[in-house]
């Protein structure tokens, strides 16, 4: 969880981190700082799981998953170093290629 703090405090500190959570490869909840419940993030998760899994079917690696909302975009990502799942929900007006870089680093 080391890498994934350090990444985090970096993008609260850039006010570009509004949260994220982490969960095992079976979808049990490993860290939830989300504003999401347990339950709800897991199953955000899992849903960008399926549609990751779908994507990679094709033979590409999907390095990872992002949705823009209105007010706040949401990325997934593998995280290799714990063989985890990764959630990271961004402030709409953050640096998001600076952020997307720095998350892409969890799955690298």
């Amino acid at each position: 969880m080391g890498q994934v703090r350090d990444t985090a405090q970096k993008l609260y500190e850039s006010n570009s981190l509004l949260g994220f959570a982490i969960t095992s490869l079976e979808g049990e909840m490993v860290h939830n700082e989300s504003f999401f419940s347990d339950e709800a993030a897991g199953q955000v998760i899992a849903t960008m799981v399926g549609c990751v899994e779908q994507l990679a079917a094709s033979g590409r690696t999907v390095k990872r998953l992002s949705v823009e909302m209105d007010d706040v975009i949401v990325i997934y990502t593998h995280i290799t170093d714990r063989d985890r799942h990764g959630m990271f929900i961004l402030s709409r007006s953050c640096p998001l290629d600076a952020a997307a870089d720095a998350i892409a680093e969890l799955a690298a």
